[in-house]
């Protein structure tokens, strides 16, 4: 079943629909592209963090890797069999770098001849990487536990000892290898550098950082994971390339966004290859994103009220007109004339507007006329009163209505008595005034709801509303009205004139169920009364006609 809507509410929906589609889309847009800017800036400051630290931790390997390199070109080494000195020189930068917490000379056979502190002096080296793999160049080596050390060595955190080896090999004058000069750089130097410059910051948004090696292992991070594998996409993406973010689902089943920075190195250092991690969860990240789509939804929900709100008084504006326009069919339709206002605004209603006024005011031009054409039709020129075709018009009417018991409807037929003589010696015009003095005092004589009727030439109708059970009587009274005030002198001029009346009666539904026929009967009457003598009223009823003078 279709659904019949006015246009006022066809385009208030219409209105409303479009702007709440539009408002939508353009909160969706606006959503979708805040959202995206935040993440990214959160994504690029967690990148950022891991790419300075990761920055940090190349430039300091390069630094010590440099110190350790000047260090071994000073003519301490240009001994001969004076290990004091060399002893002496090794306590002196371990004081003044504690970030290196031991640094030992060896020969070239791998046997420690001094160290810091002389700890390890005497032990053989040679199946140890730091010896071995700097027989010929510098080495780096990645993070271990310390193995000879961790005994040996204060520890005031107390946390398991871990060192990065630095090692570079010794020539003598003649280019002739004579030992290495190897170096443990503490791993506790990693942690200061980043409980420095990021564990604020971790602290306050609940950011955690990881290094994990080149092999996949977590060097730092929360306790539980170091020395884990972490394999995340993201780790093998960040090689070779600048620093990265993504929301990854990580191990422990939660969402992160995570930064990722590889740290290739920095000059001449190559770098262990391990990449830094910066880690938030996704709903600490993303909080100011659900934060704005809440001020969203609420802007959102402010803008389709307002929308509503508009939308139904525009419409109301520019559907006033459509509604005047309407409600003036709708009279037309019921047979009503209705004026519709003038209209200036949108032109295509300017039009219609006018149109339609035009319309109305051609049909109440054609109903006046038409109205004054049944008045003409229906109404006798010189009395004014009501002639024939009234007459049968409501005798018509009457008889399409059943009659109520308590009423009935009286008919008089009236003929004038002298009128001819009249019209033979004074005239015509004479004639019709006393006529128009007749009809005045027939009016005269009716009583609410009583009609009289010109039916032609000095012939008259009366129809009479009366009481069904006293019909009779009111027609006789009614009667002896109309011939006394018929017979009165009529002035005219310089004359006096006199005409008489004879009148026949009859009653409707009492004489007959036809009003036709009663109608008739009342003509038969009118003629027994000008046979009877004039100036007579006879009234039907079966057998012998009575009259009365």
């Amino acid at each position: 079943m279709t659904l019949k809507l006015p246009i006022a509410t066809r385009f208030a929906l219409t209105l409303v629909v479009v702007l709440l589609v539009n408002t939508g889309l353009l909160l969706y847009f606006v959503q979708r592209d805040a959202s995206r800017q935040i993440s990214t800036e959160v994504g690029n400051s967690l990148a950022e963090t891991a790419l300075q630290l990761s920055d940090r931790l190349d430039k300091d390997m390069w630094a010590r890797s440099r110190e350790l390199d000047v260090f071994k070109k000073l003519n301490t080494f240009n001994f001969e069999g004076n290990i004091e000195a060399v002893q002496t020189a090794i306590d002196d930068l371990t004081r003044a770098i504690p970030s290196f917490s031991w640094i030992g000379f060896t020969d070239a056979q791998g046997l420690v001849l001094a160290a810091t502190g002389r700890v390890l002096v005497g032990q053989d080296l040679s199946k140890r990487p730091v010896f071995s793999q700097a027989r010929e160049k510098p080495f780096v080596g990645d993070v271990h536990d310390a193995v000879l050390l961790a005994k040996l060595l204060p520890n005031p955190s107390g946390e398991p000892m871990k060192f990065v080896d630095l090692s570079s090999p010794l020539f003598d004058a003649h280019e002739q290898f004579i030992g290495v000069l190897a170096a443990h750089l503490s791993w506790q130097w990693v942690r200061e550098i980043e409980q420095i410059y990021f564990s604020p910051l971790y602290e306050k948004a609940g950011i955690e950082v990881f290094i994990v090696s080149a092999d996949g292992l977590v060097l730092l991070g929360p306790t539980g994971l170091i020395g884990q594998p972490l394999a995340l996409p993201l780790i093998a993406a960040a090689k070779g390339q600048t620093a990265q973010h993504q929301t990854l689902l990580w191990p422990d089943g939660a969402e992160y966004l995570t930064g990722a920075a590889y740290g290739g190195g920095y000059l001449e250092y190559p770098g262990l290859g391990w990449t830094v991690l910066a880690r938030q969860p996704a709903a600490v990240a993303f909080r100011k994103i659900h934060e704005l789509q809440k001020t969203i939804l609420l802007i959102g929900v402010l803008v389709s009220l307002s929308a509503i709100a508009v939308g139904v008084a525009v419409s109301h504006h520019l559907t006033r007109p459509l509604q005047n326009i309407v409600a003036a069919s709708r009279q037309l339709l019921a047979g009503k004339l209705s004026n519709i206002p003038p209209y200036i605004g949108i032109p295509d209603i300017e039009i219609l507007t006018t149109a339609l006024r035009n319309l109305i005011a051609n049909l109440t031009q054609t109903t006046r006329e038409k109205e004054q054409m049944e008045v003409m039709a229906f109404a006798d020129r010189l009395t004014s009163l009501p002639n024939r075709a009234a007459f049968q018009k409501d005798v018509e009417a009457i008889t399409s209505h059943a009659p109520r018991k308590s009423q009935a409807v009286g008919v008089l037929y009236l003929d004038l008595d002298g009128f001819k003589p009249v019209n033979d010696t004074l005239g015509h015009p004479v004639g019709d005034l006393v006529l128009q003095a007749v009809a005045i005092r027939l009016k005269g004589c009716l009583r609410q709801g009583d009609v009289a009727y010109r039916l032609g030439g000095d012939e008259f109708g009366l129809i009479l509303q009366v009481d069904a059970g006293q019909a009779a009587d009111a027609l006789v009274a009614s009667a002896a009205r109309i011939i006394k005030s018929v017979n009165l002198p009529i002035p005219v001029g310089d004359h006096t004139v006199r005409v008489g009346c004879s009148i026949g009666g009859a009653v409707w539904p009492m004489d007959s169920a036809s009003l036709d026929e009663v109608v008739c009967f009342a003509d038969t009457a009118l003629y027994a009364s000008k046979k009877a003598g004039k100036n007579t009223f006879t009234l039907h009823q079966p057998g012998p006609l009575p009259h009365l003078s």
